[in-house]
């Protein structure tokens, strides 16, 4: 099953740099997740690789190189955990909002 994921302009506003929880790939996924009968409903964001989880099950997904180019360099950037009005802005120099494929 392929999950399509959109990273908004939202997720980069209110995601956290450095968290594999809360950075912007992981409330993107979470949200499709929601939406898809995948059965999955946790989601954690490393450079290389997504696990999503359910009740005593995961797995890990390889990230796509967009994916791994985006933490990097949101993750290098950002590495403030409660960032000003000024730094969130900053953030659109660096990152944009996309899309990409998982293969569930």
């Amino acid at each position: 099953m392929q999950l399509s994921v959109s990273v908004t302009k939202e997720d980069i506003k209110y995601g956290q740099p450095g968290s594999c929880y809360t950075c912007p790939v992981a409330l993107a996924a979470r949200r499709a997740l929601q939406i898809s009968a995948t059965g999955y409903s946790s989601v954690a964001v490393g450079l290389t690789v997504i696990t999503l989880s359910a009740a005593g099950d995961s797995i890990m997904l390889e990230n796509p190189a967009r994916v791994y180019n985006f933490v990097n360099t949101l993750d290098s950037c950002f590495k403030v955990r409660d960032p000003s009005p000024l730094q969130r802005l900053r953030r659109w120099w660096y990152v944009r909002p996309f899309t990409f494929t998982l293969e569930v």
